[in-house]
């Protein structure tokens, strides 16, 4: 009976622990700001300013993988024409390997009225468009 109470007692404290950090995670995305994303920023291609694919360049030199010489550049130029802007800041943000800048990302599609279903799509369609642009410059994986 001794064990069967100390279980409880574990499993207790377990629940509790992952209450709290579900709650911290709440309250520290609640005060995330958020990106301005629009529609139009889910297009492939669109707008993408050299400060945008500097900052893709610079987060895909920083990152240490292994690589050819050419492969950020290759990434950089290709994901002005195969990614739309809100992927290409989603790569940026995990190149970085910044949860708050993928969290800020996020809320700023979900802030930006685009229907579930659109993003929906987008998503299913972002991790083939990942996968061939990362090949495809010689990051394969």
């Amino acid at each position: 009976m001794t064990l069967l109470k100390w279980v409880l007692v574990i499993v207790g404290v377990l629940f509790l622990a992952a209450a709290a950090a579900m709650i911290g995670v709440l309250y520290w995305a609640s005060s995330v700001p958020s990106v301005h994303v629009t529609e139009a920023d889910l297009a492939i291609g669109g707008s993408y300013p050299p400060e945008e694919k500097q900052a893709l360049l610079d987060a895909c030199n920083g990152r240490n993988i292994q690589k050819r010489p050419d492969s950020c550049t290759c990434i950089a130029d290709k994901a002005g024409t195969e990614l739309s802007r809100f992927l290409r800041l989603i790569l940026t943000a995990t190149f970085e390997g910044s949860a708050t800048k993928i969290v800020a990302v996020t809320k700023g599609l979900m802030d930006s009225g685009v229907p579930q279903e659109k993003a929906d799509a987008m998503e299913k369609e972002s991790e083939q468009r990942f996968d061939a642009l990362m090949r495809a410059c010689g990051l394969g994986q």
